[in-house]
């Protein structure tokens, strides 16, 4: 089948809803534990690739939804890597 075969295109979206489910469970997960400072960022930037995934399920709140959830991924990267940074600055200050 071609790249317009009816199998194909409706088997994406169950993929795309586990990845979406999955990347949801690892955002709250996020939430919810603490990191050594500077992996959040790394922790985020999976987690919004994965709830990326919802942006090729056809529903509307799905899409809102990727949305909003890889925007506070966004801004959780950039703030890991700024803790991170801090972090390897307060240690080479520590070191004799």
């Amino acid at each position: 089948m071609g790249c317009n075969g009816a199998g194909e295109s409706g088997s994406l979206v169950p993929v795309s809803k586990i990845a979406f489910w999955f990347g949801v469970m690892l955002f709250v997960l996020g939430s919810i534990i603490s990191f050594y400072p500077g992996v959040e960022a790394r922790w985020y930037a999976i987690t919004a690739a994965f709830v990326g995934f919802g942006l090729f399920v056809p529903a509307k709140t799905y899409r809102v939804a990727t949305l909003l959830i890889v925007g506070v991924c966004l801004i959780g990267v950039c703030d890991g890597y700024q803790r991170g940074m801090e972090y390897q600055e307060w240690l080479r200050t520590r070191q004799p």
